[in-house]
């Protein structure tokens, strides 16, 4: 009974069942200076499910200060599939900064001391109000030839490098007491939301567990009889 009901939970379970996972870079990996709030994380990144198909990525600065930027944002995509053949369109924007350009390669791009990475978002540099900084959100949808979720994001960087490796990372500009400095950072993981219908499976089929071992209990002793 103990191995079937694992087993269940691992198929209910699975990276498909998840409506949606942030990330929240919370890490300096590179030796450089980090932003300079005690407050985590400093920036994190949300894949969400949007039901048709496509994902929306929101990106948003919660705890970066003064005149910190992030210049660059890096995440994976599943290796099995074209990254080339993802498209990207703003679904919104809050704050005052310029619109970012994205770049796709299968791991092209390195992030520092990191690994390789499949997408780079690049923001402006310099400081404000062109540079994506303190508070401002940026929400692109996501969409593929075919229908995609949040978890074909779910991959860690292909390994090179001294650090990592990571779920995405970031280069963040003026940091420091004053303000010249730059920092990479990164994840310490992923926290994943379930679809909630995956809840109410769950609870479902425990609930029908007693009653399914009552039936095959009931079932035997016909037999015998």
């Amino acid at each position: 009974m103990i191995q079937r009901l694992g087993l269940l939970l691992a198929v209910l379970w699975s990276p498909e069942s998840f409506a949606s996972f942030t990330v929240g870079l919370a890490q300096e990996f590179s030796g450089g200076t980090p932003p300079v709030s005690s407050s985590l994380p400093w920036v994190t990144a949300t894949f969400h499910d949007n039901g048709d198909g496509t994902v929306n990525f929101i990106l948003s600065n919660p705890h970066l200060s003064g005149r910190e930027n992030v210049s660059k944002f890096y995440f994976n995509f599943d290796d099995r599939l074209d990254v080339n053949q993802l498209s990207f369109s703003v679904v919104s924007t809050s704050g005052i900064f310029t619109g970012p350009s994205v770049d796709k390669g299968k791991n092209a791009y390195k992030a520092d001391g990191d690994g390789k990475y499949d997408v780079r978002i690049n923001f402006a540099t310099g400081g404000p109000p062109n540079t994506f900084g303190v508070g401002d959100q940026l929400v692109l949808r996501i969409s593929y030839t075919s229908s995609i979720d949040s978890s074909a994001f779910g991959y860690l960087s292909d390994p090179a490098g001294g650090h990592g490796p990571f779920y995405a990372a970031a280069h963040v500009q003026n940091t420091g007491t004053a303000g010249g400095d730059s920092g990479w950072i990164s994840p310490l993981g992923i926290a994943a939301v379930p679809v909630p219908e995956t809840t109410t499976m769950i609870a479902g089929a425990l609930l029908l567990l007693p009653f399914g071992a009552n039936a095959i209990r009931f079932l035997r002793k016909t037999r015998v009889a």
